[in-house]
């Protein structure tokens, strides 16, 4: 193999290795802690509803002190997912349902006050024009 042949294998190596890397950097940027960007969320919130948290958020000065705190597993994102599935979701379902049934009601009402509205526009304009007659003739 030539020179140039075997430089350009390694610039192809190099640029697929920098593309892994990237590839790994997004990856761990979405299991980074928000409050401390150099470490990666590992745990569980029990009592702020499981919200994700690194161990210096669940340390003595942390905000998750002295908080219920499970370790993120498979199984408790399954568990999350379930719950979502047949309480939340369902649950939200029936609230989108009552309110869309809410907001057809409040227009049906809304038209019918406009229409009153209008009706009784033309009649205070009428009974004004009549009033303003008789006051001319006067």
């Amino acid at each position: 193999m030539s020179l140039a042949n075997n430089n350009n294998n390694n610039k192809n190596n190099n640029n697929n290795n920098n593309n892994n890397n990237n590839n790994n950097n997004s990856n761990d940027n979405n299991k980074k802690c928000s409050i401390h960007p150099s470490k990666n969320v590992e745990l569980l919130c029990l009592d702020c509803k499981l919200i994700p948290c690194c161990i210096l958020c669940a340390s003595s000065n942390g905000s998750h002190h002295r908080h219920g705190l499970e370790p993120i597993s498979t199984s408790n994102i399954i568990s999350m997912m379930n719950n979502f599935k047949d309480d939340v979701y369902p649950k939200l379902l029936e609230r989108i349902g009552n309110n869309k049934q809410t907001l057809k009601d409040s227009n049906e009402i809304f038209n019918e006050i406009q229409s009153q509205n209008d009706e009784n526009k033309k009649l205070l304009k009428d009974e004004f024009k009549k009033l303003h007659h008789i006051l001319s003739i006067l």
